[in-house]
């Protein structure tokens, strides 16, 4: 205030006044003084006012705090006896604005989850003179003994002891000489990218010795120098995309590798380079030429004609070129002799789970070597042995998979491919693509267009549509009879043998069990009509039936009806044939059909009947069901569209709220729930993985957007469908599981029928936009097609839909509980592993000239395989030169330098440290029967136990170093996997005589040697012992003998107690509220200080969440005691009684629960009656031209009826072409994850 006047007074000299207070101008003295005084005295009013309120908020503060520690010193000084047992419901209760009632705030329960186990610990049978047998007398391939009558075996089962998580083994007769499960890791039980794995080529066992002695003494073969291998490695294992990464792969891994060699490329010539992988000389004694590789074929197939009369087999042959294939023998042979054979199960099993000692141990279907169907055939194979043979037996359980696809995004150029996996390797394995488990068996070619020039020249008259149709089942017959030779004909019933990488010899039955393909592939399969009177492969349902879902007509006829392949099936197909060409009769007329057409079959034989009929194969059960095709991209969809055609009949704004609601779903997981689009209801670009995602959180979208009853019918029938696909993807099965999985079927048929009855006769619904957009546009391009105007024939507006429940996809929904206890889950056959298989194909077209691909792609899969296979063994060559293979020069516990071990900083106050790692292991009983004769190991087991339980027992560890522990107490204390791991280095820290905390580093190799205190009787005894390290290890035991002392801690929630993730959905329903919380910043800005009022539990996110929620989880040790509770909201079929191993199929009196289900109902107006075509019209003629076009092999009634099936694309039935797939058009739905590319085109046979 002081400085302000003297300031003025110095300004006073000048001209013109400033005041330094507000900066104003004036010339007088007295209006200056005046001005300055108002504004000081108002900048200190203000300043006051200021001071004021910041005094009273600091006192409203401390008020706040001061109650805040008050109430929670009285909550800690009652926190004992408070309980909340909840609130009754007819009384009144305290509540918050939003209607939840007060609460009592309490700690979770203590929750602790431990890894699951690596594997079940099994015996080995096998002694050491079998071993020695198997390996001098077991004759080689094709040597077979001479068979004697076959005599039955008495049958015996042995099982395993039970491990961590309760689950036991029970194998037929004796244990196998070999378990893969043994070598399982917890890298290959992680599943996650940020979980920290060990390398990728430490991540399995090392192979036997005697594999590493087969193989070439140059890693590099057949290549003539290590910089040609280099670069042949590198082209086929980059990207065909160059990126940044490939161009550093290049110069680090190939360019400035020590055996890189620019000379070496004096001469180098790519193609060249390829030739010699492609003609790379067979050799039966290495593990990687032992293939002959793929080869060419042209298939004939018979052509009848009306009014030509001739028996078959003088019939016109046409043959089919382009047909390129590897022996079935060959493939099984070669996969045998991979590296990844070590993973490969020799004995199938049964699984059981006996959480509760009282209660019947619990059958668990997971992998088809442990499904019923591998169970039996190994059963039948081992009632009749083979005479004079003392060779262990071995399924090889052969797993089909074929679909065209299209390998580009314009064009027409596709590949049907027939892929071959075997059942014996784990399905997780089977499932990765880099794991190589996929052998490409065959490429289908198509039906040629000279089929009409040649028809025209031998008849004199252009083919039928029927005839077409008839070729193309023709040719896939002929396909299948020609790849099931003899050779393959041999192996099924004699079986062959086979020298395994761990030198030992196993006689190999081929068996087929599985055959994956979408419905129009199951169609060419099984001889059967397209879209006919009895459309399932499995049985006889027809389609007025097929809406009776779950009810007891449906059960019967699925178990009495049943499709065989008997002697009357052969009969009546014999008849046909001799009607067509013997009497010259039309395809389609009442002589053919007569006896096949009640059960919709066409006049064919059966490759796999005539093949495989007389060993019992009845090839109807081997086609097994397609969840992605008939469900996700089938009855969801179709229920999906019919729901949104519902909303917009209801008008208002319900399609608006559907869309704006999905688009404030939170994702959920990396990729699990994925950002809705903001216009769901367009079900534009959405693959299967999308349908997947909207199922899983449609509950809360559609809460309210319609009245009631109709509002409560559609959440019913969402939950239905949710809870039936999450029993469908659940990749672990129960008995009790299928138990509800089967009464959920049932209950899933119930709620589709009330749907339809009720909710169908409300609604007058007509079609989407998009459909009716896509209709409009296939008729235009129909007339502009045939020349004619579509004004006058297309329909002004959309036409009126309603839900169609006689679809065979509907009626597949039966069958997956059946089929799970013959092969193991769905995931098991899932055809998504073969759709992801489908971007190796595309990435080869794209090295092609585009002029026939197909042999280069066969050439190019061969190369790619042989190359991965020479990396595995060059790996299991490095690990034997380091000393890691467990042979006979290399059973050291020491370790050889270039082994990795990652140790991290040792903590400062700890003694000693040792890695945690278990990358690095034996088998304890293998390792010492392995060195049984050696003095150093004697007594090496005992004396491990008694120092584990000197440490275990309680008291000082000085009171139990010389005591010697009685056999029970030994016998109590197990060691896990029967694993001791080894390591690398042991840290040391003592003090020195100075007082320094210094670091010795021990290890086995080089710096062995130690020093401890000595324990001697003898006066004045020298005070050390000393040492040499021979091994440095570490064991995870379980010990059952008396209870240890444990030290408990209890204190504040931290992140060990937390279970796992959840995904919460706003119930939009009840809208928002701003009662609950004032702005905060706990609040996300994009929430405008408003807060939902309640919320949905997702259950359906994904399986784990879903076997949470409804128990009976077998990993889910730690909570199954919590999860008891969630039984009473179970189904009132699910209370019925169980009993274990029974038929899942229920048969019972009062199975659906309600009255009306066994009531006969009206079919739904859309279904159609079974015209007497049945889609083929035998009168209409083909001009000569491209056979693919869709109007000459579908005529307007089964096109028609595709439409209204929701049918779309015959690129394997009945057209070949991509326009041709468009025009029928539902988009495939197919994702990357689908195992297809978003820009593929539609209409590779996707239904």
């Amino acid at each position: 205030m002081h400085l302000l006047g003297v300031l003025c007074l110095f300004l006073l000299v000048m001209a013109e006044l400033a005041c330094p207070a507000c900066g104003k101008i004036s010339k007088g003295q007295r209006d200056l003084l005046q001005q300055c005084q108002e504004r000081v005295d108002a900048m200190i009013e203000d300043e006051q006012r200021q001071l004021r309120l910041e005094a009273e908020k600091q006192a409203e503060r401390e008020q706040i705090e001061w109650e805040q520690d008050a109430l929670q010193a009285q909550q800690l000084a009652n926190f004992e006896s408070l309980a909340f047992d909840g609130p009754d419901l007819g009384e009144d209760v305290e509540c918050w604005p939003s209607g939840l009632p007060t609460r009592t705030h309490r700690l979770p329960r203590h929750y602790h989850d431990d890894p699951p186990a690596l594997s079940i610990p099994v015996p080995n049978p096998i002694i050491a003179d079998e071993l020695e047998t198997s390996h001098v007398s077991a004759p080689m391939d094709g040597i077979e003994p001479i068979p004697s009558p076959r005599s039955s075996t008495h049958s015996c089962y042995v099982h395993t002891e039970s491990d961590g998580n309760d689950i036991f083994c029970q194998y037929h007769d004796q244990f196998p000489s070999y378990d893969p499960e043994n070598m399982n890791s917890m890298d290959q039980l992680c599943d996650g990218p940020t979980f920290q794995c060990t390398e990728n080529d430490n991540t399995q066992r090392p192979l036997p010795h005697p594999l590493v002695n087969s193989l070439k003494e140059s890693y590099f073969t057949p290549f003539l120098n290590a910089t040609v291998w280099y670069l042949m490695g590198w082209f086929y294992n980059s990207s065909t995309q160059k990126s940044l990464e490939d161009l550093n792969g290049l110069v680090h891994t190939i360019i400035l590798a020590d055996d890189f060699d620019r000379e070496d490329l004096q001469e180098f010539s790519a193609q060249w380079e390829t030739w010699r992988l492609d003609e790379a000389p067979r050799d039966l004694s290495s593990s990687l030429f032992t293939s002959d590789g793929w080869h060419t074929a042209s298939i004939p197939i018979r052509l009848p004609c009306e009014k030509v009369k001739q028996p078959e087999d003088v019939a016109p042959e046409f043959r089919v070129e382009g047909l390129h294939y590897c022996k079935i023998t060959e493939v099984v042979k070669s996969a045998f002799k991979e590296p990844a054979t070590q993973m490969f199960h020799t004995a199938p099993y049964k699984l059981f789970w006996q959480p509760d000692k009282t209660h019947p141990p619990e059958r668990i279907i997971t992998k088809l070597y442990m499904a019923n169907a591998m169970l039996q055939e190994h059963e039948n194979i081992k009632s009749s042995p083979v005479a004079g043979c003392n060779l262990e037996t071995v399924i090889a359980a052969i797993m089909l998979w074929s679909d065209s696809t299209h390998l580009a995004s314009f064009g027409n150029a596709a590949l049907w491919p027939i892929y071959l996996f075997l059942g014996n390797q784990s399905k997780y394995t089977r499932a990765k693509p880099t794991s190589f488990a996929v052998h490409h068996l065959a490429y289908i070619p198509k039906l040629s267009n000279t089929i009409q020039d040649f028809y025209m020249k031998t008849f004199g008259m252009s083919s039928t549509v029927a005839v077409l149709t008839h070729c193309k089942h023709e040719l896939m017959q002929a396909i299948w009879s020609f790849l099931l030779d003899s050779e393959f004909l041999n192996a099924y019933e004699n079986s062959m043998v086979i020298k395994f990488p761990d030198g030992i010899f196993r006689r190999v039955f081929l068996r087929l069990f599985t055959y994956a393909a979408n419905y129009p592939e199951k169609i060419l399969l099984a001889c059967m009509k397209f879209l006919g009177n009895c459309p399932c492969p499995h049985c006889l349902i027809t389609k007025d039936k097929i809406r009776k879902l779950g009810m007891k007509i449906d059960w019967w006829v699925r178990d009495k009806k049943a499709r065989v392949d008997d002697r009357a099936h052969c009969w009546s197909i014999e008849g046909a044939r001799k009607a067509m060409f013997d009497l010259g009769c039309s395809i389609a007329s009442k002589a053919v059909e007569g006896a096949i057409r009640a059960k919709s079959l066409v006049p064919m034989w059966n490759a796999f009947s005539d093949k495989l009929s007389n060993f019992s194969f009845n090839f109807y059960s081997m086609l097994v069901p397609d969840f992605m095709h008939e469900f996700e991209l089938g009855m969801w969809k179709a229920a999906l569209t019919h729901l949104i055609c519902i909303l917009y009949a209801a008008g208002d704004d319900a399609v608006q709220q559907f869309n704006a609601r999905f688009h404030l779903v939170s994702m959920f997981g990396r990729d699990t729930i994925r950002r809705f689009s903001a216009n769901v209801s367009g079900l534009t670009k959405l693959a299967a993985r999308d349908f997947e995602d909207i199922l899983q959180c449609s509950i809360p979208v559609f809460d309210g957007l319609l009245p009631e009853p109709y509002n409560s019918i559609i959440l019913d029938l969402l939950f239905k469908l949710a809870t039936w696909h999450a029993f469908e993807k659940l990749c672990m099965h129960t008995e009790m599981t299928l138990f509800h999985f089967s009464n959920c079927t049932t209950c899933l048929g119930q709620a589709l029928r009330k749907f339809s009855r009720e909710c169908g006769a409300k609604f007058q619904t007509y079609d989407l936009p998009r459909e009716t957009a896509a209709c409009a546009q296939r008729k235009g391009a129909k007339s502009a097609k045939t020349g004619t105007a579509a004004g006058g024939t297309t329909g002004g507006g959309p036409k009126p839909c309603t839900f169609n429940m006689s679809t065979y996809k509907l009626h597949a929904l039966g069958d997956y509980v059946k089929l799970i206890w013959q092969f193991g889950t769905t995931d098991n056959y899932s055809t998504q592993v073969g759709e992801l298989e489908h971007h190796w194909v595309k990435r080869f077209y794209s090295q092609t000239n585009k002029i026939g691909f197909t042999c280069v792609i066969a050439k190019h899969q061969q190369c790619k395989r042989l190359l991965h296979r020479i990396q595995e063994e060059n790996r299991t060559i490095a690990m034997a030169a380091e000393g890691s293979l467990p042979t006979a020069g290399s059973e050291h516990p020491s370790f050889h330098f270039v082994n990795q071990e990652p140790l991290p900083n040792c903590a400062p106050d700890a003694h000693y440290q040792v890695s945690q790692g278990k990358k690095y292991y034996w088998d304890l009983v293998a390792w010492l029967s392995r060195n049984k004769d050696d003095k150093a190991l004697e007594g090496f087991l005992p004396k491990l136990k008694n120092h584990i339980l000197g440490c275990l027992i309680p008291g000082s560890k000085a009171n139990n170093r010389d005591k010697e522990f009685t056999l029970a107490q030994c016998n109590a204390l197990h060691l896990i996997n029967n694993r001791i791991y080894r390591h690398k280095v042991l840290r040391i820290n003592y003090t020195t005589y100075d007082l320094c905390w210094v670091q010795d580093s021990l290890n086995p190799r080089m710096h062995s040697d130690i020093m401890v205190l000595s324990h001697e009787d003898v006066e004045n005894a020298h005070p050390y012992w000393y040492a040499q390290i021979i091994g440095i290890f570490h064991v995870d035991v379980q010990y059952r003998g008396p209870e240890l002392s444990e030290s408990e801690a209890f204190g504040f929630i931290d992140p060990e107690q937390v279970i796992r993730a959840a995904h919460l959905i706003p119930a939009f329903r009840f809208g928002r509220t701003t009662t609950l919380l004032l702005p905060s910043i706990a609040r996300p800005k994009s929430e405008n200080d408003e807060d939902w009022d309640w919320y949905y539990v997702n259950i359906f996110v994904d399986c784990d969440m879903f076997m949470r929620c409804r128990g009976g989880g077998v990993g889910h040790k730690s909570t199954q005691e919590a999860m008891h509770c969630l039984l009473n909201d179970r189904e009132t079929l699910d209370k019925r009684s169980f009993t274990f191993e029974h038929n899942c199929e229920p048969f019972e009196e009062g199975i659906e629960g309600s009255s009306e289900d066994d009531v006969p109902m009206d079919d739904p107006s859309s279904a159609e009656e079974e015209s007497g075509e049945e889609g083929e019209n035998d009168g209409s003629k083909v001009e000569d031209g491209d056979v693919g076009d869709g109007e000459q092999l579908i005529d307007d009634e089964l096109g028609d009826e595709m439409e209204e099936y929701r049918y779309s694309g015959l690129d394997q039935v009945l057209n070949d072409n991509k326009e041709d797939a468009e025009m029928f058009g539902d988009e495939d739905g197919l994702g990357p994850e689908d195992g297809e590319d978003p820009t593929d085109e539609p209409g590779d046979a996707v239904f």
